[in-house]
């Protein structure tokens, strides 16, 4: 059997919340964006510390595809790896 932990936030030693499903981050590099990727945000009860994990089984989309400018619409953050 599998156990499912929630985060743990270091700073308030509590596990975290999950505050929402489907927040979406573009992945770039700094020439250009490579993929939009959909994870869940959880935030700390305590401190408000936020932690976007849970990606999923891949990107929702990738720079080479027709619509991609519509997904970069959608982001709701930008990480530059």
């Amino acid at each position: 059997m599998s156990v499912q932990y929630r985060p743990v936030c270091a700073a308030h030693a509590v596990e975290m919340r999950c505050a929402r499903n489907d927040f979406r981050v573009v992945f770039r590099s700094v020439a250009f964006a490579h993929e939009v990727q959909s994870g869940d945000l959880w935030s700390c009860p305590v401190g408000g510390e936020q932690v976007v994990i849970g990606w999923g089984n891949g990107a929702l989309a990738h720079h080479s595809e027709p619509d991609f400018e519509v997904f970069l619409a959608s982001a709701d953050m930008e990480v530059t790896r």
